[in-house]
């Protein structure tokens, strides 16, 4: 499901590999550079799995588990193992409601990123 954002946004819409950008009414298609298709990316998978229970826009503690056991298994330990995913649980729900949102998540994606370039120097 292509990313989408709320009319008057200012930002985009998109499809595959194209982005209409629309500001103050002027709207132009754009091709997507690699980030921002990787980017856009990110964002779709939060959303598979943040519109299954609850909030549309927050993942529950069970949605993080199933999104991170089958969308960073090789990027995180013990992936599998509830207290581990309780702990990396509360760890992101900075606000401690019960939900992780797209803001909270990112945090998870930035720690991954930081691992994994600190990784590719070592090797």
């Amino acid at each position: 499901m292509p990313y989408k954002h709320l009319p008057g946004s200012g930002l985009l819409t998109s499809t595959a590999a194209s982005t209409l950008l629309c500001i103050e009414g002027e709207c132009e298609v754009r091709e997507m550079t690699k980030l921002e298709d990787h980017l856009e990316g990110i964002i779709n998978i939060f959303h598979q799995y943040s519109i299954r229970v609850g909030h549309y826009d927050t993942l529950s503690k069970r949605e993080l588990m199933q999104l991170i056991t089958k969308e960073l298994p090789n990027a995180l330990k013990n992936t599998k193992d509830q207290p581990s995913i309780d702990k990396v649980f509360q760890e992101l729900d900075a606000d401690k409601d019960g939900q992780v949102t797209f803001e909270e998540f990112i945090v998870l994606v930035s720690r991954v990123l930081k691992t994994a370039h600190e990784a590719i120097h070592q090797e």
